[in-house]
């Protein structure tokens, strides 16, 4: 397979996106023609070892990363890659409800992961959280001639921040204060290779209230259709529980591809596992029916049908 895209994209002249998880890397680099080098740029990269990250810097392969919870217990070592001489970027991976498309959060995000994992406060500083979302973002994608900075004869790809709001105030460490303080709602002016396309944070490209009217009747369509309604309803412990109750699991459980799940025991949950990915499920005492209830007969039960044994807190081993 990888040869193949290879072949592909050397006949179309593209660059390569993909994705990796921890052994991933080290399995690609004993292909003959592995998906690695400048003309690739790898997203995600989370619970990949030292020597994959040495690889990674190595064949000068980019590095894209997101930041998000599970990158506690499995990151992508970003300061490691960065001192190796890798190029990495941060980017936001989607707008989940929990991941917006707000650049100087996710660089923010990335920054406070890596320091807590580290217990180190000095890891990434602001420069460098504003560079991993422009030059080096742009060099990850093999656009760092025209792109990621402003120098002459660079396309006028340009974003003015308003600095003078109370929240960027006031003005000592204007980097620090972007990137520790600054959100997507502080730009004030955009411009694509020199056309205005945002003034005063006035939208003049698109009439701005048609895409939030168009955009909230194709979000309600598809959840509608999906009979996800019930979902979008606070749950029971909404507003009082340190976490959220069983119901609001099935979210999560319906976003689970089909294959075989590992169930460990959690602080006041069970972890579902499937290769690099995990889900929380909460549970509360003599839940075992809610749990069956949930998993089996109604949700997702095509989901499990080819798990063998699911082990959870407090329950014995179960054969679906």
């Amino acid at each position: 397979m990888m040869k193949s895209i290879r072949e592909v994209a050397r006949r179309q002249k593209v660059r390569i996106h993909t994705e990796a998880f921890g052994g991933m890397i080290r399995l690609a680099a004993q292909a003959d023609d592995p998906l690695l080098g400048p003309d690739v740029h790898v997203q995600h990269c989370k619970g990949i070892s030292f020597h994959e990250a040495m690889i990674l810097a190595e064949t000068k392969t980019n590095v894209t990363t997101t930041p998000s919870w599970n990158q506690i217990p499995m990151r992508c070592p970003v300061p490691e890659l960065i001192e190796l001489g890798a190029n990495v970027a941060v980017t936001t991976d989607g707008t989940a409800p929990a991941m917006p498309f707000d650049l100087f959060r996710a660089a923010r995000d990335t920054a406070l992961l890596q320091q807590s994992v580290a217990n180190d406060p000095f890891l990434l500083p602001a420069g460098k959280l504003l560079s991993m979302i422009t030059i080096d973002a742009a060099r990850a994608i093999g656009r760092e001639h025209d792109l990621g900075s402003l120098e002459a004869g660079k396309l006028a790809d340009i974003t003015t921040i308003k600095m003078t709001s109370p929240h960027l105030m006031p003005r000592l460490m204007p980097i620090h204060q972007l990137m520790i303080f600054g959100n997507a709602g502080d730009v004030a002016d955009v411009f694509v290779a020199g056309r205005a396309l945002m003034r005063d944070r006035k939208v003049l490209s698109v009439a701005e209230a048609d895409v939030f009217d168009c955009a909230e009747a194709a979000s309600r369509e598809a959840i509608h259709r999906a009979g996800y309604e019930r979902l979008l309803k606070p749950s029971t412990n909404f507003w009082t529980g340190a976490q959220s109750n069983l119901e609001a699991a099935v979210a999560l459980a319906k976003i689970i591809h089909a294959g075989t799940y590992m169930f460990r025991a959690g602080v006041g949950g069970a972890f579902a596992f499937k290769g690099n990915f995990s889900y929380y499920i909460p549970y509360v005492e003599g839940a075992d029916a809610r749990l069956n209830e949930l998993f089996v007969p109604a949700m997702i039960l095509e989901y499990l049908r080819s798990a063998k044994t699911v082990r959870a807190a407090r329950y014995a081993s179960t054969v679906i």
